[in-house]
């Protein structure tokens, strides 16, 4: 049997920490602005990394 004051630290460790991070998350996303044009820019940013990766990596 744990006491009332250790079962409230669990409920407010497991049920309200999350549910708070969770509503961080989504608030960060829906301020993620995440359209066709950046959406190319990373694509294009990757592909130069890949390929310049595969120039410099010893064999």
């Amino acid at each position: 049997m744990q006491r009332p004051e250790t079962l409230q630290g669990l409920r407010i460790i497991f049920g309200i920490v999350p549910f708070i991070g969770i509503v961080f998350n989504i608030i960060v996303l829906y301020f993620y602005n995440l359209d066709d044009k950046t959406l190319d820019t990373i694509e294009n940013d990757l592909e130069k990394r890949k390929k310049q990766s595969l120039i410099t990596e010893p064999v």
